[in-house]
């Protein structure tokens, strides 16, 4: 057990420091598919960087929800981090009914992130917060759905024991119901990572922002923790999709007749791959 707690919180922490990774690469597939240059794909840590340096700069009209609000954001996307598997068969806080509790940590993050908008008093950050709001009533009852349907199919609602069945059934488990909550989930992301058509996150028009409104007021160390907790619950749900939808995976649980550190790396490789294919595929529809 002790093995296993170390080693899902290594891959809890490596999921944080590797999310600002996936989305410097999101960002250079969408320059490269628009005929750009773009920036390179290590530009977000430097970015990062730069911002937690500096101090922010807060509105006179915000209380203390706008101070606390970007350090919560970023604590509830790492708590979600800890609770995703993925090269080992549990996440570094899993239990029983995790899968609810990923859920609620994730709109946890979204409330105090739009309620933190609202704080500051201006109204294209109110308006941003409005439209995600919107979006978020739509995107968990989805993803709900597609968790029981999945829970359903393992026998658990621990997100643990759903990866596990998926790799004991491999591609001779995908029927239609895998398909059918495939292709839930997949929609569900596109819209909470904030991408065409939902939303365009390189754009200023008012009617087109989310993110980009939500952090208008933001600035400094607080802006670097909500780009970075965005990077981690983008990177989580992909890993999501990759141990819990797609089938074709490993589990190796630390302990087990399996459990070497090559079997480890050889199923970090496999969801690692997965998220690459994904995003790439996200960029591909998204130009299209």
């Amino acid at each position: 057990m002790t093995g296993l707690l170390a080693v899902a919180t290594a891959e809890a922490l490596l999921l944080v420091l590797a999310a600002p990774l996936l989305g410097g690469l999101a960002r250079t597939l969408r320059a490269r598919l628009e005929g750009r240059r773009g920036p390179g794909v290590l530009q977000s840590y430097r970015d990062l960087g730069k911002l937690l340096r500096r101090a922010p700069v807060i509105s006179d009209d915000a209380s203390s929800v706008s101070l606390m609000a970007p350090a919560l954001v970023f604590g509830a996307m790492v708590t979600a981090a800890a609770l995703v598997p993925i090269g080992a068969g549990w996440g570094a806080l899993a239990f029983a009914g995790d899968a609810v509790a990923l859920l609620g940590v994730l709109a946890a993050g979204r409330f105090v992130l739009a309620l933190a908008a609202f704080d500051a008093g201006a109204a294209l950050a109110a308006g941003g917060s409005a439209r995600e709001v919107t979006i978020g009533t739509l995107l968990m009852p989805t993803l709900m759905l597609a968790l029981v349907s999945a829970g359903l199919a393992a026998g658990s609602t621990g997100l643990g024991p759903m990866a596990a069945a998926l790799a004991q059934r491999g591609f001779q488990g995908a029927g239609e119901a895998q398909v059918l909550a495939l292709a839930a989930v997949a929609l569900a992301v596109l819209a909470d990572t904030g991408r065409i058509p939902f939303d365009d996150p390189d754009t200023r028009l008012e009617l087109a922002m989310t993110q980009g409104a939500l952090w208008r007021d933001l600035s400094g160390r607080h802006l670097g923790l909500a780009r970075w907790a965005a990077d981690v619950e983008q990177l989580v749900l992909l890993v999501l999709i990759a141990n819990i939808f797609i089938p074709g995976g490993r589990v190796v649980v630390p302990g087990g007749d399996s459990s070497t550190p090559a079997a480890l790396a050889i199923a970090l490789a496999i969801v690692a791959g997965k998220v690459v294919v994904v995003t790439v595929g996200y960029g591909l529809v998204e130009r299209a």
